[in-house]
């Protein structure tokens, strides 16, 4: 039965639940909690279960709302209301796909820079609308340096899908906002400099299926003018060297980059509050807070909601050693714990004629990452049983 409004409702909880993920909480929209103008989606963060928010849309308002009076507890609000508010929801229910809101798959926001002689590049990795990574630097390449602005265009082009390389991804949405990014490669521009040559030979032998889109600059997209912003950090990054927030940034991405080439999934908030990076490791993990200040050095970093004490003390070692420059094996991610919170989310509807399709998908990733073979077909997305008793094998060998 689709009730009134679903499919709006449906969009304005992914962008809430994008939101929410860049605040270190994890959300999920609860499939059979869609009524006539509301949704329900589940609130856990560190673990643990806050409960249900609201969201409510008004046609005679044409606006939508958050309520948060399901909550079992109530400290998380602010949070939430925060993540909330961030959003732009100004567009009304006439447009299905709100400027700045990625859809599902994988996108790379590129952007260039140029400031007082130096030249910015930056690029934002966009995961069903939500930061998989982002990077900002300034250009050094010879061949790139006359080509001012642009060739920090270029040169984020060229690391973002060197990004999703390294990541074996193989098919990617590059969203640009200067026209020739796509039309050198395309033909429709003649490459007609040196630098415009080399950026289409080496476009030939990318192993990524790019797909372009163009975006307006400065039309209020959200991503667009996040990259904008990053690329102008990225050109005057010789100037922000003193500066203690460029410097954390700069070490947590480096320390995100180490974590990830050994198999941990995590990923770089930002500068959070003009104060500290947070590297998350998912809402069911925790998270790390690096400070550089008098009082919060950067050997000292905030180790937040890890419930397993000693994942948190074999993090802070690698963290203490990566700072000396000697960085051991990383902590072991729990790869199961995806798996786990959507057992827990909808155990609920286990007697239900049910697509219990995230369980599924989180067990498929589970077991790859694990190098197990996955003995259930597509059919078994609809056996909560048959997930269950997979889940709990992979839980006892992890033992």
């Amino acid at each position: 039965m689709a009730y009134k409004f679903q499919d709006e409702l449906t969009q304005r909880a992914e962008q809430f639940i994008a939101s929410l993920r860049q605040a270190g909480i994890d959300g999920a929209t609860l499939p059979n909690s869609f009524r006539n103008y509301s949704v329900k989606v589940s609130i856990r963060k560190a673990g643990q279960f806050f409960g249900n928010a609201n969201l409510f849309y008004s046609p005679t308002k044409d606006r939508f709302s958050l309520k948060t009076h399901e909550l079992k507890d109530a400290s998380i609000v602010p949070d939430l209301e925060r993540s909330w508010n961030q959003i732009d929801f100004t567009d009304s229910t006439a447009d299905t796909k709100p400027v700045g809101v990625a859809p599902h798959g994988l996108q790379v926001y590129v952007d260039g820079s140029f400031i007082d002689g130096k030249i910015g590049y930056a690029f934002v990795v966009l995961q069903d609308g939500g930061v998989a990574h982002e990077h900002c630097g300034q250009v050094q390449d010879d061949w790139l340096l006359d080509m001012h602005q642009v060739g920090g265009e270029i040169k984020a082009v060229l690391e973002g899908v060197a990004w999703c390389a390294a990541r074996g991804i193989t098919a990617a949405t590059v969203c640009y906002d200067y026209a020739g990014i796509e039309h050198w490669i395309t033909g429709h521009w003649t490459a007609a400099k040196l630098a415009t040559r080399r950026y289409v030979q080496l476009a030939a032998e990318w192993p990524v299926a790019v797909r372009w889109r163009k975006v307006q600059s400065h039309s209020g997209d959200r991503w667009n003018d996040y990259v904008d912003r990053l690329a102008g950090q990225g050109a005057r990054q010789d100037a922000a060297a003193q500066n203690p927030t460029a410097v954390i940034l700069e070490k947590a991405n480096q320390f995100a980059s180490l974590l990830r080439g050994q198999g941990v999934a995590c990923s770089v908030s930002g500068i959070m509050n003009g104060q500290y990076v947070r590297i998350s490791f998912g809402a069911a993990i925790g998270a790390l807070d690096i400070y550089n200040s008098k009082n919060r050095p950067l050997n000292k970093p905030d180790l937040r909601g890890f419930a397993d004490a000693g994942a948190a003390e074999r993090l802070e070692r690698q963290w203490q050693a990566f700072l000396a420059g000697d960085a051991p094996a990383p902590p072991a991610p729990d790869v199961l714990a995806e798996a786990t919170y959507y057992w827990q989310v909808l155990q609920p509807y286990q007697g239900h004629d049910f697509d219990f399709v995230e369980l599924a998908d989180a067990l498929e990733r589970a077991c790859r990452m694990l190098d197990r073979p996955n003995p259930l077909d597509e059919a078994a997305r609809y056996d909560f049983p048959a997930l269950h008793a997979l889940l709990a094998r992979l839980q006892k060998e992890q033992l």
